[in-house]
């Protein structure tokens, strides 16, 4: 199910421990869970424009090998969709919506 959209403007990263437990109202990854079991030895944080949460998710068929990005056919998202609210995060001095 596609929630929403959004436009990828940036990376950052590789993110130090400080900035992974200062950013959990972002990610949502308990401080726990940071001190205790990272499994990652570098961890990068995307940044997010235009984020549009759908009202009503839209079904797609995920392609088998697609593992994070997926290009979507030009006419599952036109014009006329509607959205609900975004909402905004920042980690350091970037606001991720």
């Amino acid at each position: 199910m596609i929630v929403g959209t959004c436009e990828l403007v940036d990376v950052c990263g590789p993110l130090t421990h400080d900035q992974l437990c200062a950013s959990v109202d972002c990610h949502s990854v308990n401080r726990e869970a940071i001190n205790d079991s990272w499994p990652y030895q570098k961890t990068y944080a995307w940044v997010l424009t235009n984020a549009k949460r759908l009202r009503v998710p839209i079904p797609y068929q995920h392609p088998q090998g697609a593992v994070i990005w997926v290009k979507l056919p030009d006419d599952l998202l036109a014009e006329g969709v509607p959205y609900g609210n975004g909402t905004e995060c920042v980690i350091g001095n970037t606001a991720q919506t």
